[in-house]
């Protein structure tokens, strides 16, 4: 994340965008300048700990898309409950426009 800061400012228009997140997300002013000392302080255990009160896995919803024939066994092997199929407009498997 810290890595790339320098990029972000090659170009004007760059630079525009920068400032803009900055007055869009009602950022410090000091935002770019302090943002990489930050994101070093972050520690795993800071991490670990706004994960496990943020995440509640009991309500993910998992998305994997891909050949079925091939992905499908290796899905059912994490146990993770029944796969639910569903078409490229969500629709469940086997349902068509204004069909239930």
């Amino acid at each position: 994340m810290t890595r790339t800061l320098a990029g972000r400012w090659e170009t004007g228009e760059n630079v525009a965008r920068a400032m803009a997140e900055i007055v869009t997300y009602d950022l410090p002013e000091d935002y770019y300048r302090t943002f990489a000392a930050k994101v070093r302080a972050v520690t795993a255990e800071a991490v670990n700990g706004t994960t496990q009160r943020l995440i509640a896995p009991d309500h993910l919803v998992l998305v994997v898309v891909g050949d079925r024939t091939r992905i499908e066994p290796g899905i059912r092997e994490l146990g993770l409950g029944e796969p639910r199929l569903i078409d490229g407009n969500g629709r469940p498997l086997g349902e068509r426009a204004g069909m239930p």
